[in-house]
């Protein structure tokens, strides 16, 4: 199925993920979301699971991989300290 309109529903896809940060679907969702029939919807988010662009959780639900936890469940904890960056301002030799 490789062909224009499998890129084409590839790109339509990742729009959908991308204006929405946090979308969760569900196989029989993203076929109604998507307009898609059972196979070329398999076809279509097993292509953007390969290439590492969405997940699909414990929960079955497909997700966007930069978006967090595969299981469904809240982000861990962030771990280390926060970076305080300090804007340094040089100065001239020739200002007084």
């Amino acid at each position: 199925m490789r062909n224009e309109l499998h890129d084409r529903l590839l790109r339509r896809v990742k729009a959908e993920y991308v204006e929405m940060p946090g979308l969760q679907l569900t196989h029989e969702q993203a076929q109604r979301l998507c307009a898609l029939d059972r196979e070329t919807c398999t076809v279509i988010f097993d292509t953007l699971v390969q290439g590492g662009f969405l997940i699909r959780g414990a929960d079955g639900r497909y997700r966007r991989a930069a978006d967090g936890s595969p299981h469904g469940g809240p982000l861990p904890p962030r771990t280390g300290r926060a970076v305080k960056y300090e804007r340094s301002v040089s100065r001239r030799p020739d200002a007084a």
